[in-house]
Protein backbone atom coordinates (compact mmCIF):
# COMPACT_ATOMS: atom_id res chain seq x y z
CA UNK A 1 0.00 0.00 0.00
CA UNK A 2 1.14 3.17 -0.86
CA UNK A 3 -0.45 6.54 0.83
CA UNK A 4 -0.20 9.85 -1.64
CA UNK A 5 0.57 13.00 0.42
CA UNK A 6 -2.19 15.22 0.91
CA UNK A 7 -2.63 19.15 0.31
CA UNK A 8 -4.94 20.77 2.44
CA UNK A 9 -6.27 17.96 3.05
CA UNK A 10 -7.24 16.58 -0.28
CA UNK A 11 -5.15 14.22 -2.38
CA UNK A 12 -2.01 16.37 -4.13
CA UNK A 13 -2.50 15.20 -7.53
CA UNK A 14 0.59 16.26 -8.81
CA UNK A 15 1.95 13.74 -6.65
CA UNK A 16 -1.22 11.01 -7.00
CA UNK A 17 0.01 11.38 -11.26
CA UNK A 18 3.80 10.33 -10.20
CA UNK A 19 3.17 7.67 -8.36
CA UNK A 20 1.10 6.34 -10.79
CA UNK A 21 3.81 6.71 -13.15
CA UNK A 22 6.00 5.24 -10.98
CA UNK A 23 4.31 2.17 -10.07
CA UNK A 24 2.89 1.58 -13.25
CA UNK A 25 1.12 -1.76 -14.12
CA UNK A 26 1.90 -2.56 -10.14
CA UNK A 27 -1.48 -0.25 -9.50
CA UNK A 28 -4.44 -2.38 -8.80
CA UNK A 29 -6.67 0.73 -7.67
CA UNK A 30 -6.53 3.67 -5.64
CA UNK A 31 -8.45 4.61 -2.67
CA UNK A 32 -9.81 8.06 -1.63
CA UNK A 33 -11.99 9.65 0.98
CA UNK A 34 -14.90 11.40 -0.24
CA UNK A 35 -14.99 13.73 2.77
CA UNK A 36 -12.60 13.09 5.52
CA UNK A 37 -13.23 11.79 9.17
CA UNK A 38 -10.62 14.55 10.67
CA UNK A 39 -11.58 17.60 8.78
CA UNK A 40 -14.88 16.74 6.46
CA UNK A 41 -12.96 17.99 3.75
CA UNK A 42 -14.57 16.74 0.60
CA UNK A 43 -12.10 15.34 -1.90
CA UNK A 44 -12.15 16.99 -5.84
CA UNK A 45 -13.70 13.40 -6.78
CA UNK A 46 -14.00 14.64 -10.53
CA UNK A 47 -10.31 15.72 -10.61
CA UNK A 48 -9.04 12.43 -8.77
CA UNK A 49 -11.13 10.75 -11.66
CA UNK A 50 -9.60 11.83 -14.29
CA UNK A 51 -5.50 12.25 -13.27
CA UNK A 52 -6.63 8.27 -12.83
CA UNK A 53 -8.39 7.18 -16.11
CA UNK A 54 -5.71 9.37 -18.07
CA UNK A 55 -2.83 7.47 -16.34
CA UNK A 56 -4.28 4.09 -16.66
CA UNK A 57 -8.08 3.73 -17.40
CA UNK A 58 -8.37 0.04 -16.15
CA UNK A 59 -6.73 0.88 -12.63
CA UNK A 60 -10.52 0.32 -9.99
CA UNK A 61 -11.22 3.28 -8.44
CA UNK A 62 -12.73 3.20 -4.58
CA UNK A 63 -14.24 5.60 -2.80
CA UNK A 64 -15.19 5.47 1.23
CA UNK A 65 -17.83 8.11 1.49
CA UNK A 66 -17.13 8.43 4.92
CA UNK A 67 -19.09 11.76 6.10
CA UNK A 68 -19.66 12.56 2.50
CA UNK A 69 -22.91 10.20 2.25
CA UNK A 70 -24.90 12.36 4.30
CA UNK A 71 -24.33 15.23 1.55
CA UNK A 72 -25.96 13.12 -1.30
CA UNK A 73 -29.35 13.75 0.92
CA UNK A 74 -29.05 17.55 0.57
CA UNK A 75 -29.99 19.56 -1.95
CA UNK A 76 -27.31 22.20 -1.39
CA UNK A 77 -24.66 20.07 -0.73
CA UNK A 78 -25.03 17.30 -3.11
CA UNK A 79 -23.04 18.55 -5.84
CA UNK A 80 -19.93 18.06 -3.45
CA UNK A 81 -20.31 14.26 -3.98
CA UNK A 82 -21.82 13.72 -7.18
CA UNK A 83 -19.10 12.13 -8.59
CA UNK A 84 -19.24 9.03 -6.82
CA UNK A 85 -21.47 7.70 -9.38
CA UNK A 86 -18.40 7.34 -11.95
CA UNK A 87 -16.32 5.09 -9.13
CA UNK A 88 -16.12 1.76 -9.69
CA UNK A 89 -16.62 1.09 -5.88
CA UNK A 90 -17.81 2.76 -2.71
CA UNK A 91 -18.45 2.29 0.82
CA UNK A 92 -20.89 3.96 3.35
CA UNK A 93 -21.91 4.11 6.79
CA UNK A 94 -25.00 5.25 7.46
CA UNK A 95 -24.58 4.78 11.45
CA UNK A 96 -22.11 7.71 11.45
CA UNK A 97 -24.15 10.16 9.66
CA UNK A 98 -27.62 9.31 9.78
CA UNK A 99 -28.53 8.63 13.60
CA UNK A 100 -28.83 5.29 13.13
CA UNK A 101 -28.73 3.72 16.25
CA UNK A 102 -26.98 0.93 15.10
CA UNK A 103 -23.94 0.13 12.83
CA UNK A 104 -23.99 -0.14 9.54
CA UNK A 105 -22.01 -1.02 6.90
CA UNK A 106 -23.08 -0.76 2.98
CA UNK A 107 -20.36 -1.59 -0.39
CA UNK A 108 -22.15 -0.57 -3.64
CA UNK A 109 -20.54 -1.35 -7.22
CA UNK A 110 -20.87 0.57 -10.02
CA UNK A 111 -21.51 -2.32 -11.83
CA UNK A 112 -23.16 -5.33 -9.88
CA UNK A 113 -21.75 -8.22 -11.26
CA UNK A 114 -18.40 -7.02 -10.25
CA UNK A 115 -20.16 -8.65 -6.40
CA UNK A 116 -19.03 -12.01 -8.43
CA UNK A 117 -15.71 -11.71 -8.37
CA UNK A 118 -16.24 -11.67 -4.61
CA UNK A 119 -17.81 -15.21 -3.99
CA UNK A 120 -15.66 -18.08 -2.77
CA UNK A 121 -16.12 -21.62 -3.83
CA UNK A 122 -15.71 -22.55 -0.18
CA UNK A 123 -18.63 -20.94 1.91
CA UNK A 124 -19.45 -22.87 4.72
CA UNK A 125 -23.19 -23.38 4.36
CA UNK A 126 -25.12 -22.08 1.60
CA UNK A 127 -22.02 -21.78 -0.92
CA UNK A 128 -24.44 -19.40 -3.31
CA UNK A 129 -23.16 -17.89 -6.46
CA UNK A 130 -22.37 -14.23 -4.29
CA UNK A 131 -21.52 -15.85 -0.74
CA UNK A 132 -18.85 -13.60 0.78
CA UNK A 133 -17.69 -16.95 2.17
CA UNK A 134 -16.00 -17.01 5.74
CA UNK A 135 -15.27 -12.94 5.68
CA UNK A 136 -17.33 -11.69 8.60
CA UNK A 137 -19.33 -9.65 8.57
CA UNK A 138 -20.24 -10.32 4.77
CA UNK A 139 -22.61 -12.94 5.15
CA UNK A 140 -25.09 -12.40 2.22
CA UNK A 141 -28.27 -10.89 3.47
CA UNK A 142 -29.01 -13.04 6.48
CA UNK A 143 -29.35 -9.99 9.27
CA UNK A 144 -31.25 -8.24 6.74
CA UNK A 145 -29.20 -4.97 7.66
CA UNK A 146 -30.68 -3.19 4.85
CA UNK A 147 -33.80 -2.79 6.98
CA UNK A 148 -31.94 -0.65 8.93
CA UNK A 149 -31.52 2.08 6.58
CA UNK A 150 -34.66 1.58 4.74
CA UNK A 151 -36.27 2.32 8.50
CA UNK A 152 -34.91 5.35 8.65
CA UNK A 153 -35.26 6.57 4.97
CA UNK A 154 -38.96 5.54 5.15
CA UNK A 155 -39.72 7.54 8.73
CA UNK A 156 -37.67 10.87 8.18
CA UNK A 157 -37.80 10.81 4.19
CA UNK A 158 -34.74 12.11 1.88
CA UNK A 159 -35.77 15.97 2.63
CA UNK A 160 -35.83 15.91 6.04
CA UNK A 161 -32.28 13.76 6.18
CA UNK A 162 -31.21 16.47 3.92
CA UNK A 163 -32.23 19.31 6.30
CA UNK A 164 -30.86 17.75 9.36
CA UNK A 165 -27.68 17.58 7.14
CA UNK A 166 -27.76 20.55 6.93
CA UNK A 167 -28.33 21.96 10.00
CA UNK A 168 -25.38 19.84 11.13
CA UNK A 169 -22.94 22.03 8.68
CA UNK A 170 -24.98 24.98 9.87
CA UNK A 171 -24.10 24.30 14.13
CA UNK A 172 -20.38 23.17 12.22
CA UNK A 173 -20.33 27.07 10.84
CA UNK A 174 -21.37 28.83 13.52
CA UNK A 175 -18.68 26.91 15.81
CA UNK A 176 -15.90 27.88 13.63
CA UNK A 177 -17.31 32.00 13.44
CA UNK A 178 -17.11 31.45 17.29
CA UNK A 179 -13.17 30.08 17.24
CA UNK A 180 -12.18 32.65 14.27
CA UNK A 181 -13.84 35.85 16.53
CA UNK A 182 -10.97 34.84 19.29
CA UNK A 183 -7.57 36.05 18.60
CA UNK A 184 -6.71 33.16 21.44
CA UNK A 185 -7.92 30.28 18.81
CA UNK A 186 -6.09 28.87 15.66
CA UNK A 187 -8.49 27.05 12.97
CA UNK A 188 -6.99 24.72 10.91
CA UNK A 189 -9.58 24.17 8.51
CA UNK A 190 -11.91 26.33 6.45
CA UNK A 191 -13.79 24.44 4.47
CA UNK A 192 -16.56 23.50 6.86
CA UNK A 193 -18.92 21.20 7.13
CA UNK A 194 -19.53 19.08 10.00
CA UNK A 195 -15.75 19.23 11.31
CA UNK A 196 -13.60 22.25 12.78
CA UNK A 197 -10.14 21.22 13.99
CA UNK A 198 -8.57 23.94 16.43
CA UNK A 199 -5.82 24.92 18.74
CA UNK A 200 -5.62 27.46 22.09
CA UNK A 201 -3.03 30.06 21.55
CA UNK A 202 -1.69 30.43 24.62
CA UNK A 203 0.68 33.68 23.37
CA UNK A 204 0.79 34.45 19.40
CA UNK A 205 4.67 34.50 19.22
CA UNK A 206 4.14 31.00 20.83
CA UNK A 207 6.36 28.23 19.20
CA UNK A 208 4.12 25.62 17.12
CA UNK A 209 5.37 22.55 19.61
CA UNK A 210 4.69 24.47 22.75
CA UNK A 211 1.30 25.13 21.64
CA UNK A 212 0.88 21.73 20.84
CA UNK A 213 1.98 20.67 24.44
CA UNK A 214 -0.50 22.91 26.32
CA UNK A 215 -3.25 21.45 23.87
CA UNK A 216 -2.09 17.86 24.67
CA UNK A 217 -2.78 19.41 28.41
CA UNK A 218 -6.17 20.61 27.84
CA UNK A 219 -6.99 17.62 26.28
CA UNK A 220 -5.98 15.43 29.41
CA UNK A 221 -7.19 17.94 31.84
CA UNK A 222 -10.67 17.59 29.42
CA UNK A 223 -11.01 13.97 29.75
CA UNK A 224 -10.03 14.13 33.64
CA UNK A 225 -13.33 16.52 34.08
CA UNK A 226 -15.50 14.66 32.21
CA UNK A 227 -17.88 18.00 31.85
CA UNK A 228 -17.05 18.67 27.81
CA UNK A 229 -15.12 16.33 25.30
CA UNK A 230 -13.45 17.27 21.79
CA UNK A 231 -11.41 14.66 19.79
CA UNK A 232 -8.11 15.03 20.32
CA UNK A 233 -5.21 14.40 17.99
CA UNK A 234 -2.04 15.18 15.28
CA UNK A 235 -2.56 16.17 11.91
CA UNK A 236 0.17 17.65 9.24
CA UNK A 237 -1.46 21.40 8.78
CA UNK A 238 0.05 23.41 6.30
CA UNK A 239 3.34 21.43 6.29
CA UNK A 240 3.62 21.19 10.21
CA UNK A 241 2.65 18.74 12.72
CA UNK A 242 -0.02 20.00 15.13
CA UNK A 243 -1.80 18.49 18.05
CA UNK A 244 -5.32 19.89 17.75
CA UNK A 245 -8.90 19.41 18.91
CA UNK A 246 -11.66 18.84 16.69
CA UNK A 247 -15.98 19.98 16.90
CA UNK A 248 -18.08 17.48 15.14
CA UNK A 249 -21.80 18.43 14.71
CA UNK A 250 -23.00 15.35 15.49
CA UNK A 251 -26.04 16.58 17.81
CA UNK A 252 -27.97 19.52 16.11
CA UNK A 253 -29.86 20.02 19.31
CA UNK A 254 -26.35 21.76 20.53
CA UNK A 255 -26.95 25.31 20.98
CA UNK A 256 -25.29 28.28 20.41
CA UNK A 257 -24.73 29.08 24.16
CA UNK A 258 -23.44 25.50 24.89
CA UNK A 259 -20.56 26.26 22.24
CA UNK A 260 -19.64 29.39 23.52
CA UNK A 261 -19.65 27.76 27.28
CA UNK A 262 -17.65 25.03 25.40
CA UNK A 263 -15.35 27.79 24.26
CA UNK A 264 -14.68 29.40 27.37
CA UNK A 265 -13.94 26.33 29.26
CA UNK A 266 -11.23 25.44 26.64
CA UNK A 267 -10.03 29.09 27.02
CA UNK A 268 -10.07 28.54 30.83
CA UNK A 269 -7.98 25.44 30.55
CA UNK A 270 -5.36 26.62 28.44
CA UNK A 271 -5.19 29.58 30.92
CA UNK A 272 -4.13 27.35 33.47
CA UNK A 273 -1.71 25.51 32.13
CA UNK A 274 -0.03 28.35 30.23
CA UNK A 275 0.00 30.10 33.53
CA UNK A 276 -1.22 33.04 32.19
Amino acid sequence: MVYCKTKQYRLDQVELKRLLHFYGESVLFVGVYACDSMTSTCEDLEGVYHVVKEVENDIWLHADACHGFALSFSDAYRSKVTYLRHYDSCTMDPHKVMWLPYTLSVVLMKNVDDFGTLSRTNALIMDDPLSFGKTTPFIGSKPYDSLKLWMVMKTLGVHEIGEMVEARISNADLFYAILNSDINFYVGNDDILFSVIFQYVPDKDAEIEQINEVNRSIYRKMLSDGEYYFHGFDIMVNGSKRFVLRYNSGNIDVTEKELRAAVNYIKKLGKEIAHE
